[in-house]
C-alpha cells in the first residue's frame, strides 16, 4: 500500500493541503486499515504526511520553487564544508579505506579528474 499511496501523492491524486483518513483510504482499494496505517506511518516518518491526532493525516503543501532553490543553495554551502572538516579529521586508516572507492569511481568513468 505504501507504493500505491506514494504514487497518489506524487501524481497529486491526493492533493497537497488536504486531509485524509485511514478509513477513506482503505475503502477505495478494499483493504483493511492495517496496511494503510503502516504506509501512513512510514510516510509520516519520511515527512510526506503529518498525523493530526483524532483527525487523520494532513498532506503538506507542495514545495515552492523558491524553497527548493533555497534548500539547494544551503546544501551547496554546507556539504563542501562538511566534507572538508571530515577529511581534515580522518585517520590514516579511514583515508586508506576510501582509496578503493576512489579507484572504483575512476574505473567507472564517474570521476571527472580521471
Amino acid at each position: 500500500m505504501y507504493v500505491t499511496l506514494l504514487g497518489q501523492l506524487m501524481s497529486l491524486r491526493i492533493e497537497p493541503g488536504s486531509r485524509v483518513t485511514i478509513d477513506v483510504l482503505a475503502r477505495e482499494p478494499g483493504v483493511s486499515q492495517t496496511p494503510i496505517r503502516d504506509a501512513l506511518n512510514r510516510m509520516e516518518a519520511e515527512g510526506l504526511v503529518v498525523r493530526v491526532p483524532h483527525a487523520g493525516y494532513h498532506i503538506p503543501p507542495q514545495i515552492t520553487r523558491q524553497r527548493f532553490e533555497d534548500m539547494l543553495e544551503l546544501r551547496l554551502l554546507l556539504e563542501p564544508a562538511a566534507a572538508r572538516r571530515s577529511a581534515e579529521r580522518a585517520s590514516l586508516q579511514q583515508v586508506a579505506g576510501l582509496r578503493p572507492h576512489g579507484r572504483a569511481r575512476r574505473s567507472c568513468g564517474r570521476d571527472r579528474r580521471a
